[in-house]
């Protein structure tokens, strides 16, 4: 049964993972310049506006994306690097998870800003204006923290532990901290309610 000449031709094999490394980059480039394309144009509804802020917020993020999957594709095609495969399979999952929950924390504060200049006047409490800040402070750390944990799942590091040190720590600071707590759940329920106004 003859060979598969991909599998033994070491030039090809070059020729094809430049290739891939090349279009990687081309495909990047188009990505980026389609979506700042998309940005750029401007419509009258609301949901048009917040479509506009997404792509231009995961433009950059995307294109990366692109080039570091290309990258580690034609790294996985090189001759000679059948040994780092597993390393680079790490290496890449990780990088991705980590550019996938930058691209995540962009998307949530570009609909955030958009809420923000768009609904936050309309309504009829002020919650959404004092509560916004808090949220966009917590939900970075949150989706910044599950990616750190699934990268370290990736690399073959147990979490279980960490997640159960990380449950009694949590534990420990939200009795440390019960009155302050209690404080800022009160305060929220008074501004939901309405109770005091401007």
């Amino acid at each position: 049964m003859p060979l598969d000449p991909l599998t033994t031709d070491p030039d090809l094999q070059r020729l094809i993972a430049g290739s891939v490394f090349v279009g990687s980059v081309v495909v990047a480039f188009i990505f980026y310049f389609v979506m700042r394309f998309i940005s750029r144009t401007r419509g009258d509804w609301r949901t048009l506006r917040l479509a506009h802020a997404i792509t231009r917020s995961i433009s950059r993020t995307g294109a990366v994306f692109l080039i570091v999957a290309g990258w580690l594709l034609g790294l996985l095609i090189w001759p000679g690097a059948e040994e780092w495969h597993q390393d680079l399979g790490h290496a890449g999952t990780v990088a991705l998870i980590l550019i996938g929950a930058r691209a995540l924390v962009k998307i949530f504060g570009a609909v955030a800003d958009w809420y923000s200049e768009n609904w936050t006047a309309s309504t009829l409490t002020h919650l959404d204006d004092r509560m916004l800040p808090v949220v966009r402070r917590v939900v970075p750390i949150t989706v910044y923290g599950l990616g750190f944990l699934v990268a370290l799942d990736t690399l073959g590091v147990s979490i279980s532990p960490l997640l159960g040190g990380l449950g009694i720590t949590g534990l420990a600071v939200a009795l440390g901290l019960q009155p302050t707590l209690n404080n800022f759940f009160a305060g929220t329920n008074i501004l939901s309610e309405g109770a005091f106004s401007d």
